[in-house]
């Protein structure tokens, strides 16, 4: 069956689509935490065989895994990201000139160090960056 967003509503299956065949051996995803749950959306389209994602790098717990509707975030994120080279940074909150807001502190201070943001794509609410690792990190 057919499918619409409500209007001004994350259009995550959008999104999914932009970042499909542009992924790379080495590459991790990571959601800010908006008003809706990207990571719940991406992980439906996984399951679906709609899409095939990167290592989810700053997943603590799956929310499956611990009970509740929302997965925890990784408590060491300098631990989580080794070996990442670019981060697919999913995004649904609020325009702003810093992309990684809905970001834990502690992982913002290590992907602020580490990492160098561009803009990939923008869907309806959504935007995308790809975040590379700096050579001198």
């Amino acid at each position: 069956t057919a499918r619409q967003n409500l209007p001004n509503e994350p259009d995550f299956s959008a999104a999914a689509r932009a970042i499909a065949g542009h992924t790379a051996p080495g590459d991790g995803i990571a959601y800010s935490q908006g008003k809706r749950d990207a990571r719940q959306a991406f992980a439906y389209a996984q399951s679906r065989g709609w899409l095939v994602l990167p290592r989810d790098v700053l997943l603590g717990k799956s929310a499956q895994r611990q009970g509740t509707f929302r997965a925890s975030v990784c408590k060491n994120p300098k631990r989580c990201l080794a070996g990442t080279r670019r981060i697919w940074l999913i995004s649904a909150t609020h325009e702003g000139p810093d992309p990684l807001v809905g970001i834990s502190s502690a992982a913002h201070r290590v992907i602020d160090d580490e990492f160098h943001p561009a803009l990939f794509a923008r869907v309806t609410t959504v935007r995308i960056f790809l975040l590379t690792r700096r050579t001198d990190a």
